[in-house]
């Protein structure tokens, strides 16, 4: 009787232990880990709270580092993965092309440079701009010294280069190509044929 019960424990034992076996057997070289820390380019110090993604055409994961900036993925199928971190204060850090293998795991370290703050900013603009915001004037003068200024520009019909110095004025438009009097002038984006001219105060019609 002693010696049945003993061969039954024996079984039973050497059985639990072959389930075991196969157990681990089964879950060995399926997954593979990645660890890591995060710290500051500049101080070296640790990053906590950074955020980690890890992704592959297989799976995607996220995670948080620590405050020793310690981050761990530990169940990832074998793939190729790329990593991506985020912190409050510093630039993003990518780096791709991280293969995992079944049953290892993967060191890595990652620095990241701290991002510049705007802190403040501040517009300037010249009082004697004359094309800027609220510009409403519509008049424009060119006087005998704008245009012998602006004789080095060229101009079209040896009309002393007046459209020379007409379209050196901001906002003001003269196309290339035409001779003579009468040229197509546009100002401030208006048609042409919305213009008028005046020579010495005088003021002339367009025909």
């Amino acid at each position: 009787m002693f010696q049945r019960t003993f061969w039954r424990s024996l079984v039973a034992v050497l059985t639990l232990i072959g389930l075991i076996g196969q157990g681990t057997w089964v879950l060995a070289g399926t997954t593979g880990t990645i660890s890591g820390t995060v710290t500051d380019a500049q101080t070296s110090a640790p990053i906590p709270g950074a955020h980690v993604t890890v992704s592959s055409p297989s799976q995607q994961a996220s995670a948080t580092s620590d405050a020793q900036g310690r981050f761990n993925f530990l169940s990832l199928a074998p793939d190729t993965y790329s990593i991506s971190i985020t912190s409050a204060g510093h630039l993003p850090v990518n780096q791709a092309g991280i293969t995992v293998q079944a049953d290892n795991t993967i060191n890595l370290s990652f620095a990241a440079p701290k991002q510049l703050q705007r802190i403040g900013g501040t517009t300037a603009r010249a009082n004697t701009d004359l094309v800027k915001p609220g510009t409403t004037a519509d008049v424009y003068s060119v006087n005998a010294s704008q245009a012998a200024a602006a004789q080095a520009l060229g101009g079209g019909g040896a009309l002393n280069q007046a459209y020379s110095a007409i379209a050196s004025v901001p906002g003001v438009f003269v196309p290339i190509g035409q001779q003579g009097w009468a040229q197509s002038v546009y100002v401030r984006g208006g048609n042409y044929t919305q213009l008028g001219y005046e020579y010495d105060g005088v003021p002339v019609q367009r025909a």
